[in-house]
């Protein structure tokens, strides 16, 4: 509990963030679901992330979510990757079934996720998991037709999110491995509530 008081102390210490802390509000912070111990893999399995499903629950509230879960793809499930096609468009779709194309359906699941968390009051940041071709917040393996490495990018899911709320802190558990971190996020999310919060 030392790491959860040393946050809240800060919380509580910070003059934009501590009337929110103070009164009882939580920011309302987005997980991907498999950082928080959740078997939601494609292989079956977790990420689970130590600093962030131990701690982050102590001070917000936690909406944890798999989109490729959400979209009816299944657990296990084929695994997909993004592709830029000749044409220059960007798709998701299955690594071994290029027939397998998610990318309407991770499109409108985002949007649905955004209406759904706008009239819930927004969420006011983002923990995302690193290299998914939907949840990467920006270092997911990019791949041409031919199937070579030519990049990297967000997820397809992520990149919406992002553009529902612009400056609300979102990153990936990779930068979020030490309670120094964890802490400077979860202030971040209480600045960007009180910023943004209407009443």
């Amino acid at each position: 509990m030392l790491a959860r008081d040393h946050i809240a102390d800060a919380l509580a210490g910070d003059p934009l963030t501590a009337p929110l802390w103070n009164a009882g509000f939580r920011a309302r912070v987005g997980v991907s679901a498999c950082l928080m111990g959740e078997k939601v893999r494609y292989d079956g399995g977790d990420r689970r992330s130590n600093t962030v499903a131990a701690l982050l629950p102590l001070l917000v509230e936690v909406v944890a979510l798999c989109p490729e879960v959400a979209i009816g793809m299944g657990v296990p499930r084929p695994p997909v990757q993004t592709v830029r096609l000749h044409d220059g468009r960007t798709v998701v779709r299955g690594v071994e079934d290029p027939a397998l194309d998610v990318t309407a359906r991770l499109d409108d699941y985002a949007r649905q996720v955004v209406a759904q968390q706008a009239g819930a009051g927004g969420l006011h940041g983002y923990v995302f998991k690193a290299r998914s071709p939907s949840c990467a917040p920006g270092n997911a393996p990019l791949f041409a037709e031919g199937g070579e490495q030519v990049g990297v990018i967000a997820g397809r899911y992520a990149t919406h999110l992002r553009a529902a709320w612009p400056g609300a802190p979102m990153g990936d558990e990779e930068a979020l491995r030490t309670v120094g971190q964890v802490a400077g996020f979860v202030i971040a999310c209480y600045r960007y509530a009180a910023s943004h919060r209407a009443g």
